[in-house]
């Protein structure tokens, strides 16, 4: 198989006013977990928000933490909104329009965790997008996510709150875990450059002729 590839120039590239006007503009506080994508059944959101506020329930230190959504709004966004009034989570979710290429950066940039905990994806761009910006990833050990991510970040059952949250805890408070998680999703990057993508087409086409 023939990965697509990621554009790895511009990632390291940040502009601090960037984020501070989105932190005025949505009032995004100091620390917060990140999640980029639509709202579809298969992007699992109702249980990150579940996960999410277990953490809070487990985690008091965790109260103030915020969840920013950046997300492409379709039919399903009833169906996340019901779960963050189910669960009282009002005040500390932030939901973002598709942001530009240097807002999402910026987003990444400051996350404490990128939160991914999908099912049936294709691909998993925003994990690899989080990673390239040195944003440690929480992800589903679902579909193709384990082959990309490999052992750069912590794979967890999509289904399983529990363990969603733990996860989350574990991440966000083991400062060792965080440094190499950091250090392992730079590396794991470097495996889906454009120019490996355009090596590995080239060799199909060598060995077609």
């Amino acid at each position: 198989m023939v990965h697509p590839g990621i554009d790895l120039e511009s990632v390291d590239l940040q502009n601090p006013s960037v984020f501070e006007g989105l932190k005025v503009k949505y009032d995004i506080p100091d620390q917060y977990i990140l999640y980029v994508g639509s709202t579809r059944p298969n992007k699992n959101l109702p249980n990150m928000l579940r996960a999410f506020a277990r953490l809070r329930e487990i985690s008091p230190q965790f109260q103030d933490l915020g969840f920013v959504l950046v997300l492409t709004r379709d039919r399903f966004i009833a169906d996340v909104i019901q779960v963050i009034k189910e669960k009282n989570l009002e005040h500390g979710i932030r939901i973002l329009d598709p942001v530009s290429q240097a807002e999402k950066h910026a987003l990444y940039d400051y996350a404490q965790l990128f939160f991914f905990a999908t099912r049936l994806e294709g691909f998993g761009f925003p994990l690899l997008e989080a990673q390239a910006q040195g944003t440690p990833v929480v992800a589903s050990n679902d579909h193709s996510l384990p082959e990309i991510a490999q052992d750069s970040a912590v794979l967890v059952d999509p289904d399983d709150v529990e363990a969603l949250a733990q996860a989350l805890k574990e991440v966000l408070s083991n400062h060792d875990l965080r440094k190499d998680l950091i250090k392992k999703g730079k590396r794991n990057v470097k495996n889906f450059s454009w120019g490996k993508t355009a090596h590995r087409i080239l060799e199909i086409y060598r060995h077609l002729m």
